[in-house]
């Protein structure tokens, strides 16, 4: 059996203008990939004000929200994200800063909290 398809984008470079958001659209239209996976930023906003999770949703995508900061999570998780990454400062990542985001162990505590994983 083949495994599904999952594809990961970087917000930052993928969303940044018009063709990037084509491009996505595109993808999900002609790959229709089962999971999609967003980072730097998680969530973001096209100028018709849809945003990439409803986008995915739309394609019956489930989507995962890697966040490297509990604000980052507490966004995703009000856009509804189907599941949440927790990356810490430690990782370096595509703009992550050590005064904005956490490490791992203590951002992994807080994503718990929020999403009620005790």
């Amino acid at each position: 059996e083949t495994p599904p398809l999952c594809i990961g984008f970087i917000g930052h470079s993928t969303f940044a203008d018009s063709s990037g958001w084509d491009c996505f659209k595109y993808v999900m239209e002609e790959h229709k990939p089962s999971v999609v996976q967003f980072f730097a930023p998680a969530i973001s906003t096209n100028g018709d004000g849809l945003t990439n999770v409803q986008v995915a949703h739309e394609h019956d995508a489930l989507v995962m929200a890697q966040v490297g900061s509990l604000l980052d999570a507490q966004v995703a998780v009000a856009h509804e994200v189907d599941a949440i990454i927790a990356q810490g400062s430690e990782a370096g990542g595509h703009g992550l800063r050590r005064e904005r985001g956490s490490g791992t162990a203590s951002l992994s505590a807080g994503v718990c909290q929020l999403v009620g994983n005790e």
